[in-house]
Formats: C-alpha cells, structure tokens, sequence
C-alpha cells in the first residue's frame, strides 16, 4: 500500500510539472497578445474560485471534516500555502513577460534547493547520498539547458523568476501541512485571489479589455492549467511524498517548457543543451525509480507524512 502510494504521488507530481511547462508557453502568447500579468492574474484567480466554490457545494458535509483538531483558520501553513501561492504565479507570469519561459525557468527551478533546506531544517528528514547527487545533476542539467541564454536578459526578470522559485518552494513544502478539511482548497485559493486582486486593482488600464473574448479563452486556459489541474494535482501527490521527491518531479515543468519552446520559436538546440536535457531526465527518472526503496523518512503506511510530522513540523 505504501508503495502504491507513492507510485500514485509520484505520477501527480510528474504530471503537475509537465502542466505547468506547456502552460509557460501559454502565458509567453497571452504576454505577446498584449494581455497584462495582473490581467491575467485576475482570470486565473476567478475561474479558480468558481471551480473551487462549485466543487465545495458538491461535497458531502462531512467530506474533510475527519480531523477537527487542527483548525482551518488557526493551521499557520494553510495561510503560507495561499500567499506563497499567489507570490509564485505573480512573479513568474511577470518573468516570463520580460524575458523568456526558459531563462524564467532558470530562476523557478531554484526551487528544488530551497525545498532541501526547508525539510532538512524544519521537517527533520533524512536525505540521502542519492538525494544530493539527485539534485546536484538537476542543478547541472538545468544550467546546461538554459544557463547559454542570460546574455542580454533584464536583471528584473531575472530576479522575478528567482523570487518565484522561493515562493514555488515554500508553496510545495507547505502542502504537505495544510489541514485536511473540506474548506482547505477553497482557502488557500481565496486567499491567493485577494493577494491577486489586490495588485490587478493598482493596474486600472487593462481593465478596458477585460470582457475580450480572446482575453477571456487565455485566462481560462492558464487558470486551468495553472491553478486548477496542477494544484489538484500538487495537493494530491504532497499527501504522499515528502517534500525532496516532489519538488524532484515537478522538475518535469523544464523539460516540457524547454522542448514546446524549441518547437514553437526555435532555435534549434545546442549540444550543451541537449546535454543538459538527457541529464534532467535521467535525473528524474532516477529518482522515479529510486522511491519505493527509500526508507527513514516521515511517511505513514498509507504513503503519506506521519502524523506527528505534518501537524508539528517546527
């Protein structure tokens, strides 16, 4: 069952990143259409929010209700999980928009690093040789793929996607910990809505636009494919891998955003890129393989965190 578990996790997370990388390309031509990041912010929040509202009047009263221990307002990583939710979609969206889904990528993928860090220090988990080495070939591959392509790039954006990559991390970390209620999605993604409307608001001139039908099909799209699938998707597999593993996964997003990139725009690729893209995927692979044989780490038998690490991991 535990390996099951995992297996099940594992493809959420795998399938979450590829998601994510086709909708960067999405973003890139919305951007290129003349629609603004808080425009756009401000579709991906609403379509969210009906899904989500409409999916909670479905639900049997007692659907999540099993733990009331753990409030719903009073669980501190329940409000991380919503502002670090909205931080990344933010500053990514702008990344992408001064420079490029890849060189954005190369800030986002700091992420896996931070998520190290944040489980090593605060949910005391065991990692192992194959883990660092397993990252260090992520941080090769990712260099390989996009580091050629800073040349001339604003440091803005740059800096933008590096702070979406901390934003990304403490997001992924924080999933693992939100409490298992009924309202917890609609929470987080209310919360993300206000920080987003919040800026949408302070940007009145795309405003003028926001019943254009092309506006509204794009804003659909990115707020399905980067709000609604992938955060089913990220809730579901953070159950049931610990944060090293997930944040590993979702790494697909590079390859994904990397290849569609090629394909679309061109050029066509060097050989230190191709490199680069081997040794992420083999990364991954490595990884995929490696997780039912790990073992020292903080999960149940139903595959998911112990219970007495996900309610206090401080």
């Amino acid at each position: 069952m535990k390996k099951d578990n995992l297996t099940t996790g594992a493809w959420g997370a795998i399938c979450a990143g590829l998601i994510f990388g086709a909708n960067s390309i999405v973003v890139k031509y919305a951007n290129i259409d003349g629609i603004s990041v808080p425009l756009l912010a401000f579709y991906q929040y609403f379509f969210a929010l009906i899904y989500f509202g409409l999916k909670l009047l479905r639900q049997p009263s007692s659907v999540g209700d099993r733990i009331p221990r753990n409030p719903l307002m009073k669980n501190p990583f329940n409000w991380v999980a919503g502002v670090a939710g909205a931080s990344t979609g933010l500053f990514y969206y702008w990344s992408i928009r001064m420079t490029t889904p890849s060189v954005a990528a190369l800030g986002l993928f700091q992420y896996p690093w931070i998520i190290f860090l944040l489980g090593l220090i605060f949910s005391h988990h065991r990692f192992f040789t194959k883990n660092i080495f397993n990252v260090l070939a992520l941080w090769v591959g990712t260099f390989l793929l996009i580091g050629t392509n800073l040349n001339h790039e604003p440091v803005l954006g740059m800096l933008c996607g590096l702070i979406a990559g901390v934003s990304f991390a403490i997001y992924l970390w924080s999933l693992q910990y939100v409490s298992k209620h009924r309202f917890t999605q609609l929470f987080i993604i209310g919360l993300s809505a206000v920080i987003a409307f919040s800026v949408s608001f302070t940007h009145m001139s795309a405003w003028h636009s926001i019943f254009a039908w092309h506006n509204v099909i794009f804003g659909l799209v990115t707020s399905l494919m980067g709000q609604i699938v992938t955060f089913e998707l990220l809730m579901f597999a953070g159950k049931r891998l610990h944060s090293t593993l997930l944040g590993t996964l979702t790494t697909t997003e590079l390859p994904a955003a990397m290849i569609l990139s090629w394909l679309i725009w061109g050029p066509r690729p060097s050989l230190l890129q191709i490199c680069g893209l081997i040794i992420m995927v083999l990364a991954i692979v490595w990884m995929k393989i490696a997780e039912g044989s790990q073992d020292g780490e903080p999960i149940d038998k139903g595959g998911r965190l112990s219970e007495g690490a996900e309610d206090n991991p401080l």
